[in-house]
């Protein structure tokens, strides 16, 4: 069989046994071959530039890992030296500690020893007569007193923190209650301070008591800055109490009818009233808190107003007045007066014959209605001739005619009556 191309040619498929068997159609032969090897692929040389190419690519990254490695190892130079640096600075931290506890604690060995010492100190014994000397009699030394607490006291922090509130509260306290209230909270302040001495045997907030008999001193004074607080007027200084003496004694209480003269303030316009009834005036008036007064224009007072009118009024209109003052009203007379029918005396004298309209409303019997305008017709009549009114003035007669000083004449309600069913001298 002749050999066998490198690659299978048409007809030639796989048997299965590792072998090349051809299918000439429609079965297979007996003719086989070997599998066809795939040829290798040729390599092709690498040119020159990229050989170059390379060989760069290749130092770069040499120098960049050679860089960082460099970074690394400054970085952990760094690193190692801080290190020392914080582990030095602890260490000496440890020892300023050590030595700063070391201090205190002899320190405090050595306060206690002292105090130990100062207790523990017998008093020495008189020394006994011989008959060779007398000695001075010595008095006996007795141990002072000292703190029982050998501990030290408040931190000085808390101590400007308490002294600050301290203040403070001092502060308001005088600025609100004066003397009074400062000499109370000076009080306060000393006695906490004296009893936390006295108590715990301990410096408290306040430097100075270092001592129970200096603690004591300071709770009297504060006990006594109390009572003094407690004896001063409440929002009194210093100063204060001798005016207030002073002002007892003289008894002048004048400063408190002062204040209750603050409503005077309190001012009305007076209001023009003029033209009005008495009626309506006084409600005006005593609406604005007036007190209202009547005078006839004789200068007479009068009580009665049925049908007067205001002519002038004392204040006068637009005067500032205050409230309860007196207003004067000087009235007129009413329209149909009593007076007005003898001034028209001379017109009534035909008047007596007025009984001739009783026939007149007999003639016509057969109208009973005619006698109601019959008196209306007279009423005019008896106010013809009247003085002194008021040309839109108000009026109570309803029909009734007078003349004014102008020598006009009006009437009652000629014009109906107004929005308040008030009636006016109307122009005829």
């Amino acid at each position: 069989m002749p050999d066998v191309p490198s690659a299978a040619p048409a007809g030639w498929f796989p048997d299965g046994s590792g072998q090349l068997r051809y299918w000439d159609g429609a079965a297979w032969t007996q003719h086989v071959a070997p599998m066809v090897q795939p040829a290798a692929p040729q390599v092709q040389a690498p040119s020159a530039a990229a050989l170059a190419a390379v060989a760069a690519a290749q130092q770069a990254e040499q120098a960049k890992a050679a860089r960082a490695a460099d970074a690394a190892r400054v970085q952990a130079e760094r690193a190692a030296v801080a290190e020392q640096q914080r582990v030095a600075k602890v260490a000496q931290r440890e020892a300023a500690m050590h030595a700063k506890a070391a201090e205190r604690e002899a320190a405090a060995r050595a306060k206690a020893e002292r105090a130990a010492a100062t207790v523990a100190m017998p008093a020495p014994t008189p020394a006994r007569p011989t008959g060779k000397a007398i000695g001075a009699p010595v008095a006996t030394i007795a141990p002072a007193m000292v703190l029982s607490d050998p501990r030290p006291g408040i931190h000085p922090t808390a101590t400007w923190i308490v002294a600050s509130v301290a203040a403070l509260v001092i502060l308001l306290s005088t600025a609100i209650g004066g003397f009074r209230g400062m000499f109370v909270s000076v009080g306060l302040v000393a006695l906490a301070a004296a009893l936390y001495t006295v108590v715990l045997g301990r410096r408290g907030f306040v430097p100075a008591l270092t001592s129970r008999p200096r603690g004591t001193a300071t709770a009297v004074g504060a006990v006594l800055l109390l009572v003094i607080g407690a004896v001063l007027p409440a929002g009194g200084s210093g100063s204060a109490p001798a005016p207030a003496v002073a002002a007892v004694a003289t008894a002048t209480p004048s400063p408190t009818p002062t204040p209750s003269a603050t409503p005077t303030p309190v001012v009305h316009v007076v209001e023009d009233v003029s033209a009005k009834s008495a009626t309506d005036a006084r409600t005006l008036l005593r609406e604005a808190g007036y007190l209202v007064q009547y005078v006839l224009e004789s200068g007479e007072k009068t009580s009665p107003t049925d049908g007067m009118t205001v002519k002038s009024q004392s204040p006068t209109p637009g005067s500032r007045v205050d409230a309860g003052s007196t207003v004067t009203l000087t009235l007129l007379a009413p329209a149909p007066a009593p007076t007005v029918q003898p001034t028209v005396a001379p017109a009534p004298a035909p008047a007596p014959a007025a009984p001739a309209p009783a026939p007149k409303p007999a003639a016509p019997a057969p109208a009973p209605v005619a006698p109601a305008p019959a008196p209306a017709a007279p009423a005019p009549a008896p106010a013809q001739q009247t003085g002194g009114i008021n040309p839109g003035g108000f009026c109570s007669q309803v029909g009734a005619v007078a003349q004014a000083d102008n020598g006009r004449s009006y009437r009652c309600g000629g014009k109906g009556p107004d929005a308040n069913g008030k009636y006016h001298w109307n122009t005829m």
